[in-house]
């Protein structure tokens, strides 16, 4: 029994990578909570200050461009960023670089092609609907408004993009390709990233669904680079032009855009008031990245010995 038990909970002298992927999600949810009602906290008691008062906040006030938005987002990457560090160093015995930040050659055009790829993919997505009928370009934001809502989101969706990468592609699915392969770390890693959307505004089954995909996505992503950057930046540059360029809600919450945009299309096609990941267009493009990124591995793919851990199973 107690080898049974040994050989369950333990792997080369460590705690299994199984379980510390699993604890390592545990506590980056129970930290994410903890530190996002600090700076919560923190804003209501200064508002209240400020008004000399007490004062009403509606809940869009938490899910709109603002700088208690991005210090919410910046916050909550550099809380991860932490409790990976402590994980990787304590319980893997391994540096946070490892997980996929190595600089080799090319890493930049990792970045450069997350980026391309990224905003290519948004932009099909606004022609298809555009040229289908399904959403019409009402006018342009007015100026002042657009650059608030990029002045104050750019900085937040770098974090943002960066913290759930670090999360579902580095050290979860990382640990579950090391107990499991790489196969059962893709499926759990992208169902757990579609599910930890779950709780956005105007949620429906079929974002879920997309939601999952676009997890499989970054994951293909790392596997062919053994990197982050490339899932990263790709990640980054869909939201980017998804909501401050395009004008969509980004996963359920508005961030305004440089266009003004009305959207009439079936919402099961056109994602309604859940943005492009909650219909059928968003289904299409993200299956089209995932074709680009397999099209393009060998290309995409480092030599042997540039690579950090991309080949382990």
């Amino acid at each position: 029994m107690p080898s049974t038990l040994k050989r369950i909970f333990v792997r080369n002298g460590r705690l299994h990578p199984a379980w510390r992927a699993f604890l390592f999600l545990i506590t980056f949810a129970l930290v994410t909570i903890a530190t996002q009602a600090l700076v919560g906290a923190a804003y209501i008691i200064l508002r209240y200050s400020l008004a000399g008062g007490p004062v009403q906040l509606p809940p869009e006030e938490f899910l709109r461009p603002s700088p208690l938005m991005t210090l919410m987002m910046l916050t909550g990457f550099l809380s991860t960023l932490a409790v990976t560090f402590l994980f990787r160093r304590l319980l893997d015995g391994k540096t946070l670089r490892s997980l996929g930040f190595e600089r080799r050659p090319g890493w930049q055009r990792e970045i450069a092609f997350g980026l391309v790829i990224g905003a290519a993919l948004m932009e099909g997505v606004f022609l298809i609907q555009w040229i289908a009928g399904w959403l019409s370009v009402q006018g342009f934001t007015p100026p002042a408004q657009a650059l608030t809502a990029l002045l104050w989101m750019t900085p937040g969706l770098i974090p943002a993009a960066a913290q759930e990468e670090l999360v579902f592609r580095g050290y979860f699915f990382q640990n579950l390709r090391e107990a499991f392969g790489t196969v059962a770390a893709v499926a759990l890693s992208s169902l757990l990233f579609g599910l930890f959307h779950g709780a956005n505004p105007n949620v429906t089954w079929l974002a879920l669904v997309n939601l999952v995909l676009a997890g499989l996505l970054f994951a293909v992503a790392y596997i062919v680079t053994g990197n982050l950057w490339l899932p990263i930046a790709l990640h980054f540059a869909w939201n980017f032009f998804e909501g401050p360029v395009l004008g969509f809600p980004v996963s359920g919450m508005k961030m305004g855009g440089f266009l003004a945009l009305s959207v009439t299309g079936p919402a099961f096609v056109t994602g309604g008031p859940f943005g492009p990941e909650g219909g059928l267009s968003g289904t299409f493009l993200t299956l089209l990245g995932l074709g680009i990124l397999l099209l393009l591995r060998k290309r995409l793919t480092p030599h042997p010995e540039g690579t950090n851990n991309a080949s382990q199973d």
